[in-house]
């Protein structure tokens, strides 16, 4: 690691390497995940830091490493199970939740196969953003975040063809 942190990274990466492999440890891995961040290799980093998750799932260092890789490569898709065995502030909380609840608006409006298939999806979408909307009510510091669910939560409708819930919703989100 104090090779990466002085720049020499090719002797970094080579011992890094030599010690993930080695030990096959999850600490070793996210030695390794550090040292590839450090040298601009993100996806290598991400992958050393699945790979050090897969290893101890419930260790906490491990989870924000996993976390934070996976945001440095906009991987949203597992970071709710991630999410769930750490101590995240609730403003990173709601980063995550929020990022999945994107994600779904996305992929439901994405063309299925069947039209019954991609309503499937904007049903599960909705309903996720129901949670989030009545959590997000509750809580003064949300005030923004809910903002941002609300106007997400456009595509989801749009998807579902719930087109005058969607205009409402335009509307008193204009207002």
């Amino acid at each position: 690691m104090t090779l990466a942190d002085t720049h020499f990274f090719k002797e970094a990466l080579a011992q890094g390497k030599d010690f993930a492999q080695g030990s096959g440890s999850s600490r070793a891995y996210l030695t390794l995940s550090y040292i590839q961040k450090a040298a601009g290799l993100r996806q290598d980093a991400w992958q050393s830091a699945t790979k050090a998750y897969s290893l101890d799932p419930h260790s906490k260092e491990v989870g924000f490493a996993y976390l934070d890789a996976n945001d440095e490569n906009r991987v949203i898709a597992g970071e709710l199970v991630v999410v769930a065995h750490l101590p995240l502030s609730s403003v990173r909380q709601r980063q995550v939740e929020l990022a999945q609840g994107a994600e779904y608006v996305r992929n439901a409006l994405i063309p299925a196969q069947t039209e019954k298939n991609r309503f499937v999806l904007a049903d599960r979408t909705l309903s996720y953003y129901q949670g989030l909307l009545l959590r997000y009510k509750k809580d003064p510091s949300a005030k923004a975040d809910l903002r941002v669910a609300r106007i997400d939560r456009l595509g989801a409708l749009l998807a579902r063809y719930q087109m005058r819930e969607l205009i409402s919703e335009y509307q008193k989100l204009k207002a």
